[in-house]
């Protein structure tokens, strides 16, 4: 039967998925350009968004985490440099207190005075003190410095794994959000043949282009040049290249008729 006589609902699932074919790309596969194909091929199934959501939401958790360990490791780190650089300015005013005494004594014996490096002596052995008290502590914190710096190491390794697979977990959610975007996209635009056919019915009256012809936009070749002919959206009513095959047509054109005649009786 041909396509203008039938009458086609654009619910039927049935119908939805043979619109939803990619239109072929040549005519040797048997679809002639004016004819809806007769064979359906069901969409694969979509791929679920929430597991892979869940996934990259937990790939994210575990980054979150390991950056934790790394904060809290290079604060351990800190505290354990802040020791030895402690003792270590103790030692360098030592050496430098160590320093000022003995030029006071040689400026004390060439002047044949008593030098007053009482104050320095005494700040001296507080120091030599500190820093033997202090040379356990510094023992300590340098292994606790090599520990940490080889942990340092495996957390970086580690959140160098996890941020490959936290990208690659995007990929695939944005993937399969594009393919639902799309998908959702080509139900709509093959939905869209309903209106089409109605605008098409109007430019066709007769009476539409009576007095002005720039009115008539040719919808239907405008649409067919919109999408490139080997896109996966494009419908295959895009193919009709005569007005009174194009899916709905029929029925248009009569509910048209049937509002011109309701107005002109005055029903």
């Amino acid at each position: 039967m041909p396509i203008s006589e039938r009458y086609i609902d654009p619910s039927d699932p049935e119908y939805l998925v043979g619109q939803m074919r990619p239109t072929p790309l040549s005519r040797s596969r048997g679809n002639k350009p004016n004819e809806m194909t007769t064979r359906y091929a069901p969409l694969a199934p979509r791929t679920e968004l929430l597991p892979l959501r869940a996934r990259r939401d937990q790939d994210l958790r575990m980054i979150a985490n390991v950056d934790h360990e790394i904060a809290q490791n290079k604060a351990r780190l800190d505290r354990a440099s802040s020791t030895l650089q402690r003792t270590a300015s103790w030692s360098a005013e030592a050496e430098a207190l160590q320093e000022k005494i003995k030029k006071a004594d040689v400026r004390a014996f060439l002047a044949e005075t008593e030098a007053a490096t009482t104050e320095a002596h005494e700040r001296l052995s507080l120091l030599r003190k500190v820093i033997a008290d202090s040379e356990k502590e510094c023992e300590t914190a340098t292994r606790v410095i090599e520990l940490l710096q080889t942990k340092q190491i495996e957390l970086n390794e580690r959140r160098k794994k996890l941020q490959a697979a936290a990208t690659l977990s995007t990929e695939k959610w944005l993937r399969a959000k594009h393919a639902h975007v799309i998908d959702d996209f080509r139900h709509r635009l093959h939905d869209l043949h309903d209106g089409l056919a109605a605008i098409i019915a109007v430019e066709e009256h007769p009476d539409f282009n009576k007095y002005d012809p720039k009115h008539g936009q040719n919808l239907l070749a405008r649409f067919g040049e919109a999408i490139r002919f080997d896109s996966p959206l494009r419908p295959l009513w895009f193919n009709v290249s005569q007005t009174a095959a194009f899916p709905g047509f029929a029925a248009a054109t009569g509910a048209l008729h049937a509002e011109l005649f309701d107005e002109e009786s005055g029903l």
